[in-house]
């Protein structure tokens, strides 16, 4: 049998849970993939063709850098073919963009984690979700205060009034983090 045979039969034999996150990770990759085909002004069926093939590996080789490689090649291609936003409706679809991006992650990290047959504890699940939602919200949040200034047109270097509301948000986050207690509910350190 082929090696892409025994790794297909693997995947056939996991459990729901562990297909849920390969589903996350081909989900987030569709939904950054087809914000970037909306978002740029040319055709890029090459570029969504590769990134695909990537998607897929990193669907079958969730523990691998090729995730890594998947986010990177995303944000690369979204720099050269999507044009700066000109107006606060122009940042949907990098939100989306975004938001897939984190579940990509968010499902590749899980799949690390949490090993094959372990039954992950209900409190470490939702720690996990909370956390999960936090960072989505300062994604969103981010994008609201950037639509906002885009709205506003403000004088000056715009680059620079998007980088201070980033640094802000990611300050923001990071205070969130550090203040919390350094043990969870479960005991383990955070």
């Amino acid at each position: 049998m082929s090696p892409l045979g025994r790794r297909l039969d693997a995947v056939a034999g996991e459990g729901a849970r562990r297909f849920a996150l390969r589903g996350g990770i081909l989900l987030g990759s569709c939904v950054m993939g087809a914000a970037m085909a909306l978002a740029s002004p040319h055709p890029i069926v090459p570029a969504l063709v590769v990134l695909g093939v990537i998607a897929i590996s990193a669907v079958l080789l969730p523990d691998s850098p090729v995730v890594l490689v998947l986010l990177l090649m995303i944000s690369a291609t979204w720099v050269i073919v999507v044009p700066r936003p000109e107006r606060a409706a122009d940042l949907v679809l990098p939100l989306l963009a975004a938001l897939g991006a984190l579940a990509v992650h968010l499902c590749a990290a899980a799949w690390s984690v949490w090993p094959p047959g372990t039954v992950v504890p209900r409190l470490g699940r939702l720690r996990w979700w909370r956390r999960s939602g936090v960072v989505a919200l300062a994604v969103v949040s981010t994008t609201a205060l950037a639509g906002a200034l885009i709205r506003a047109a403000p004088s000056g270097h715009r680059l620079l009034s998007l980088l201070a509301i980033t640094g802000v948000c990611t300050a923001a986050l990071a205070g969130y983090r550090w203040s919390g207690p350094r043990n969870g509910p479960e005991g383990g350190a955070q």
